[in-house]
């Protein structure tokens, strides 16, 4: 027997009025369609459902339709049934009445890969074997997967050149809750995490939806600054290598940056470097020459993966493990193991690897994209522009980042802005990604962006105020 759709929403029918059921059933199909309540592409039922369900004759249901294809909002599929026709509206059932959708909008924000470009055979054939075992309680870890933690180990040393041991791997479900499980033992109540200037968004929300109190670490040419006082602070977290601004760590100060923790006794949380930003001369991590001093080493896949392959993981010192493995397993902050049989497997068997190759040249590539479509933009609009692997910092210059963004929203471009070093924190800049964009659509969305700062920089009230932007700094 063919299915057919039931009858989704209510017909009131008035069997005593004037006029006539079939008008009574057209006119209501008519302002549920009109109204959003039936979507462009949703099926509606065969004339004789409907005739059955509104206990009506199948005439009156066909009379109906007919009037409903001649205005163009029913339309039928040969083999499928009738389904709504109405192209130039097309709301969800969530929508509030009379709320038009926008376009779909250009999404530059830094959201990493998203997986773009990655073979989705090896893709499908690792979830094939992770699933080809049912997982059992033994199959659950408390420090994650064994050979997870193996191939993270052998991938660490390649990509990174740090030499650890699988045991001094705990895998968490994303890098936010291995912050998370660094906060519970090394961010006790009245204590402060120094955290580097502007550092990833997703970290700054949870220090704050903990309530930490937040010490910024602002950079200048040769890396983080390292404070003088700072008798709270228990742990500092760090990205040596980093494009916003562009500060790779001095042999000096990354020498001041791992005495001043050794000193005051504090947690060194050092964040992995862009896994997309080749580099001429790779520094090796700061946990790889810290040899009695407490450095951990977070990392993630998401920015490389899809960001639903919510994978972190955490190196650590061997004393700070069993510690840190009780936070992950007693909040519930470790990952799925069939998440980590497909992780092990993209990472022992070299295809994540290879993919970070594609992806670095691709990266290459889309600077470059970039660099000429913000190359006529003055200073006074775009004062420095700072590259990871697969985005870019464009710090602003008397144009006022949020500002910035809201129009560029209005207009159907997402980005995200950045708050300035320092105490003020005042949002100066806007972070675009483009490692999960196509060509062509990056090339839009980065022409919307010149054609909104210019028009900004040309408003009269725009007009930079060097003076008193000097004297209120």
């Amino acid at each position: 027997m063919r299915f057919s759709e039931p009858l989704n929403i209510v017909i009131h029918l008035d069997r005593r009025a004037a006029t006539p059921l079939h008008a009574q059933i057209s006119r209501q199909l008519r302002a549920a369609i009109r109204d959003g309540v039936l979507a462009h592409g949703d099926r509606i039922p065969s004339t004789r459902t409907l005739a059955a369900e509104l206990g009506v004759s199948r005439s009156v249901a066909l009379h109906v339709y007919h009037e409903l294809y001649a205005e163009g909002l029913v339309e039928a599929r040969s083999g499928s049934g009738n389904f709504v026709h109405c192209p130039q509206r097309q709301p969800r059932r969530s929508e509030s009445p009379g709320v038009r959708p926008s376009a779909t909008p250009i999404d530059l924000r830094p959201l990493g890969a998203g997986g773009h470009g990655f073979p989705a055979a090896v893709w499908r054939s690792a979830w094939r074997r992770a699933v080809h075992r049912v997982p059992g309680p033994a199959s659950r870890s408390p420090q994650g997967d064994p050979e997870l933690r193996a191939a993270l180990a052998a991938h660490l040393r390649k990509q990174h050149g740090l030499k650890c041991g699988a045991d001094q791997i705990v895998v968490t479900s994303g890098r936010v809750a291995a912050l998370d499980a660094l906060c519970q033992i090394g961010a006790g109540p009245g204590e402060s995490v120094a955290f580097q200037q502007p550092g990833p968004g997703d970290l700054r929300r949870l220090l704050a939806a903990r309530a930490v109190d937040v010490m910024p670490l602002p950079v200048d040419a040769e890396g983080v600054l390292v404070p003088r006082m700072c008798p709270r602070v228990r742990m500092a977290v760090v990205r040596p290598v980093q494009a916003h601004p562009q500060a790779r760590l001095s042999a000096r100060r990354r020498e001041t940056l791992l005495d001043w923790a050794a000193t005051e006794g504090l947690t060194l949380v050092e964040l992995e470097r862009d896994p997309f930003m080749a580099s001429s001369s790779p520094s090796l991590p700061l946990a790889a020459s810290a040899e009695h001093r407490p450095t951990v080493f977070l990392g993630s896949f998401t920015d490389i993966l899809a960001p639903a392959l919510d994978l972190g993981y955490v190196v650590a010192p061997p004393e700070l493990v069993p510690a840190i493995t009780r936070a992950v397993c007693g909040g519930r902050l470790d990952p799925s193991p069939v998440v980590q049989r497909v992780a092990a497997t993209l990472l022992g068997e070299d295809h994540l690897a290879r993919y970070l190759r594609r992806m670095t040249t691709l990266g290459q590539a889309r600077r470059r994209i970039v660099r000429r479509a913000l190359a006529t933009l003055p200073p006074d609009q775009l004062a420095e522009t700072g590259f990871g692997g697969l985005e870019a910092t464009l710090r602003l210059g008397h144009l006022p980042a949020r500002e910035v963004a809201d129009r560029l929203r209005a207009q159907g471009v997402l980005v995200e802005t950045g708050d300035a070093p320092g105490p003020a924190r005042r949002p100066d800049r806007i972070v675009i990604g483009y490692g999960h964009l196509d060509e062509v659509t990056l090339k839009r969305g980065l022409h919307q962006i010149v054609r909104t700062l210019t028009q900004m920089g040309r408003e009269p009230s725009r007009a930079p105020d060097t003076g008193r932007r000097r004297g209120s700094a």
